[in-house]
């Protein structure tokens, strides 16, 4: 789908010069795309969609989706999906990179249309090739147009080809913009599912420790609660309140100082200065005040 350096190796759809579409034809064209769009497909699904649209109505020959990803050298472009061709006919090939026919789609500039790409001041300038491998789809007539996210992020590019020259003209560029955009849509709403899938599966993961360690404070043998820094109790667990005497109810919401006979209030600045601090606070013998006014070691 062009040459493998510059302008083959991600072909999309291309549109027959001439090309006439009805307005009645593109708007149930666009309706099934929109349709698609909405639908609870996978995202591979939504790209196939697209793609085959985008070559049947431009009057490509052939057409496909690369993905534009990041890896750890920088960048790398990843064949999504093929039209019009087995997937096999790029089994032999490298992924395309940024060279001069591809960097404009690759980076947002704009539309590539071409009647012949091979008389592209652009085109085959890169090695190894120097222009298509042998073997590779026969790529004459070349449009490809940049997906771009809302966010202003290039997803990838829709990639047309015809092996005959002067086979996309504008109807078929307005054809394969408009359904770029369509997938555009489909990436973010994918990638929006995606995140709230994550974040409903972390609250979810969250919940469940928070219950388990709820379960294990209200059945322990120990006395446990909890305090804000300003001292007020916000948890009292079973042990407690047969340790203090005071029911749950009569404890959530009040002062520390509740328990705290008058003598040893400094013990409770000192506390919560340490925690103030990032200090962690080791367990320490005191007394505390029951609800009948006895004393406790705690």
């Amino acid at each position: 789908m062009g040459e493998q350096d510059d302008a083959g190796a991600g072909v999309s759809s291309a549109g027959v010069s001439g090309l006439v579409v009805t307005e009645i034809e593109r708007l149930r064209m666009f309706s099934r795309i929109a349709r698609a769009v909405a639908g609870d497909f996978d995202l591979g699904e939504l790209v196939r969609i697209v793609t085959d649209a985008a070559t049947q109505w431009s009057g490509g020959k052939f057409g496909a989706f690369f993905y534009n990803q990041i890896d750890e050298q920088g960048e790398i472009y990843s064949l999504y999906t093929l039209s019009g061709v087995p997937r096999s006919a790029f089994a032999d090939f490298e992924m395309p990179r940024k060279t001069a026919v591809f960097a404009p789609t690759f980076d947002g500039d704009g539309v590539v249309r071409s009647e012949d790409i091979r008389k592209d001041p652009r085109y085959g300038l890169s090695a190894p090739h120097f222009g298509m491998p042998k073997g590779h789809l026969p790529v004459v007539s070349y449009l490809a147009v940049p997906v771009i996210s809302r966010t202003g992020a290039v997803h990838g590019g829709l990639f047309i080809a015809h092996d005959e020259p002067g086979r996309f003209g504008e109807e078929a560029e307005e054809i394969v913009k408009t359904i770029a955009a369509h997938a555009a849509i489909a990436i973010d709403n994918a990638a929006l599912l995606r995140e709230a899938r994550r974040e409903s599966e972390t609250r979810r993961i969250a919940h469940e420790a928070s219950a388990k360690l709820a379960a294990i404070v209200a059945h322990s043998d120990d006395a446990i609660l909890s305090k804000s820094l300003d001292g007020t109790i916000t948890s009292w667990n079973a042990s407690a309140e047969r340790l203090f005497g005071y029911t749950a109810d009569e404890a959530v919401g009040r002062h520390i100082t509740l328990l705290i006979p008058e003598d040893r209030l400094h013990e409770e600045d000192m506390i919560i200065g340490g925690v103030r601090e990032g200090q962690r606070t080791d367990h320490f013998e005191t007394l505390r005040r029951r609800k009948d006014g006895a004393l406790v070691l705690t």
